[in-house]
């Protein structure tokens, strides 16, 4: 399916979250709808590859509103048009959209070795900010090899310990508790993907590098 679409009838608060971590884990236009008193309020996120504005121009008959910009909307829509409104909506994204565009993609921007990422560095990086769909922060990849075995922290988030010469560096992979037992070796060699950040922890920084992706090499 190319997009998807949610319904439920509170907790309006949550529509901006569930919107954009939905549309970002399956890379997929995604519609969510509070309905109360018989009016909808929805939230939209997508991705690079369909567009919002114009889809909800064509289906603007159908809504009381709606405003944003071609990657973040929302819009409020009778409940009686709902059902009418997902189906047209599902619709124009299996026109535009294709297989390839579905399928998770990750940018790498650069190869980078460990001795590469100082502090100069990074305050160097911090001057391509503010980040957002049109500047995505940069994705460097490099081959490492795991100093110790990870450790699961906050529930579902991996703490890597990787190493590159005689320099070790901790890694945070958010979501990824589950990939645990890919990582049960030690000195397992592996490639990763990542965006390098300063950490400041009671008044001390260190480097961390906030992993988007990992396998072995």
């Amino acid at each position: 399916m190319p997009a998807i679409y949610l319904s439920f009838n509170s907790q309006k608060e949550l529509l901006f979250i569930l919107t954009s971590k939905l549309s970002k884990r399956f890379n997929r236009p995604c519609l969510v709808v509070a309905v109360e008193n018989g009016v909808g309020k929805g939230s939209l996120r997508t991705i690079q590859e369909f567009p919002l504005i114009s889809p909800l121009k064509k289906l603007a008959h159908l809504l009381i509103n709606f405003g944003g910009h071609d990657f973040a909307a929302g819009l409020t829509i009778k409940e009686e048009n709902i059902t009418s409104f997902k189906e047209n909506f599902l619709n124009e994204s299996k026109k535009k959209l294709k297989a390839d565009d579905l399928s998770q993609k990750l940018k790498l921007d650069s190869q980078a070795d460990f001795s590469n990422l100082t502090f100069d560095f990074l305050e160097s990086l911090a001057l391509l900010e503010p980040y957002g769909t049109k500047n995505p922060p940069p994705v460097l990849y490099t081959e490492v090899k795991q100093a110790w075995l990870p450790k699961v922290v906050g529930g579902s988030h991996l703490k890597l310990y990787l190493q590159q010469g005689e320099r070790i560096l901790e890694g945070i992979a958010f979501g990824m508790a589950q990939r645990k037992d890919e990582l049960r070796e030690k000195n397992v060699r592996l490639i990763i993907a990542y965006t390098p950040q300063i950490n400041t922890f009671q008044n001390k920084s260190s480097i961390q590098l906030l992993i988007k992706d990992f396998k072995k090499s």
